[in-house]
């Protein structure tokens, strides 16, 4: 009886074990088994936080040497039974990439910070997010890097040179602007993309946007609107200027070049801007639709004519 008893303990020991791991290695790992980047993972219960950190490569993704396996970390990743309550992750250290499908499935992510200098991100590295941010140290769009994401607009930064075959795969974005550091874009990239998607390229030479993506994706896009930057880096189509590319995807243009200008000042300093006749807080508020409500201001004579007839005062402001 006891055997059975020790049997039982050791292998409820390793069930607790096993279900209350939170931390560990993300690294790849050679023929020999033996990790070959300081990658490691850990999870905060308190503020269901998970955090990559270390240097060299996390495991399966672009230049993560052996591990490529493509749906490595959809089943294997140790941190996958805390997927569910997984809210936000950290990436920090000098890891160089992203995993693909390390945050796969995190049905209840709010948000991704990324502090490394991470040069390539694998497949649908940010499928559970709507908003965010590519780092402007992404050199390398890989396979299905934007497969399936949900953001409006996909930003894609100036220090990105790469993007793969079936990078943009089923992306729910109307807009997607490309910088003039891309230099290819693989075969199917916008293969299943919105049909009301529109890519905007910055043609620094006659056709350059055309060629880029040519016939292996002509099948996929009907709208492309060629843009270019004015000497303070608006962008700028035709004779429109518009102060940010997200401002450019919503086809809101500023009344000049110094408007552009106080419109980025003022909501780099929470104060508010007008863009269309309305007034916004901040960018994220205009691209949200979230304006400001403004009272009624009246003339004098609009003033006198309602008071008279409600009986009311009021404050009088001269347009």
């Amino acid at each position: 009886m006891r055997k059975y008893v020790l049997i039982l303990a050791l292998i409820t020991a390793l069930n607790a074990n096993a279900q209350s791991a939170t931390s560990g290695n993300c690294g790849p790992k050679d023929e020999n088994g033996a990790y070959t980047s300081s990658c490691t993972w850990s999870y905060d219960e308190t503020t269901h936080t998970l955090n990559f950190t270390g240097d060299g490569y996390m495991a399966y993704g672009f230049g993560a040497d052996k591990d490529t396996t493509a749906d490595r970390w959809r089943t294997e990743a140790p941190w996958r039974d805390l997927d569910s309550k997984i809210e936000y992750v950290n990436v920090g250290g000098n890891l160089k990439n992203i995993g693909g499908c390390s945050v796969y499935s995190f049905v209840n992510l709010k948000d991704m910070t990324i502090t490394a200098p991470i040069e390539s991100f694998g497949q649908e590295v940010f499928g559970s997010l709507k908003n965010f941010e590519i780092p402007a140290t992404v050199k390398t769009i890989g396979a299905m890097g934007l497969a399936y994401t949900k953001s409006d607009i996909l930003i894609i930064p100036d220090s990105v040179e790469t993007i793969d075959n079936w990078a943009f795969e089923f992306a729910h974005a109307t807009g997607i602007v490309l910088g003039n550091s891309v230099e290819s874009i693989g075969a199917n990239a916008f293969f299943g993309t919105n049909e009301n998607m529109t890519i905007f390229c910055e043609d620094t030479s006659l056709n350059r946007c055309h060629d880029l993506i040519n016939e292996k994706n002509s099948e996929y896009v009907d709208k492309i609107k060629t843009f270019t930057k004015d000497e303070s880096g608006f962008y700028q189509i035709g004779d429109k200027l518009y102060a940010t590319a997200d401002l450019m995807t919503k086809d809101a243009p500023c009344d000049n070049a110094q408007n552009c200008r106080d419109i980025l000042d003022a909501a780099a300093q929470g104060k508010r801007f007008k863009v269309g006749g309305k007034y916004y807080m901040s960018l994220n508020d205009y691209l949200n639709g979230n304006d400001i409500p403004l009272k009624r201001i009246y003339t004098v004579e609009e003033a006198e004519k309602v008071s008279k007839k409600t009986g009311n005062t009021f404050r009088i402001r001269y347009k």
